[in-house]
């Protein structure tokens, strides 16, 4: 329960740039990612591909509990 208190302030704090977001994609401008999220994705380009080359090894985590 904690966690899904946790998660909806974090939503709740992300709506406001969301909402930018949403302007954007209503005006016709997603032609390109924010310098910011670039930026995110080349700094953390080699944790994202040990963790996708480990799931390749060793499957999903806990995917025997999924509910889906």
């Amino acid at each position: 329960m904690r966690g899904e208190k946790r998660n909806l302030i974090s939503q709740a704090n992300k709506a406001p740039e969301l909402e930018v977001e949403l302007r954007k994609v209503e005006a016709g401008d997603v032609s390109s990612q924010s310098a910011e999220a670039k930026a995110w994705k080349s700094e953390n380009r080699d944790a994202i591909q040990a963790i996708n080359d480990w799931v390749e090894l060793n499957g999903i985590p806990l995917s025997e509990f999924r509910q889906f």
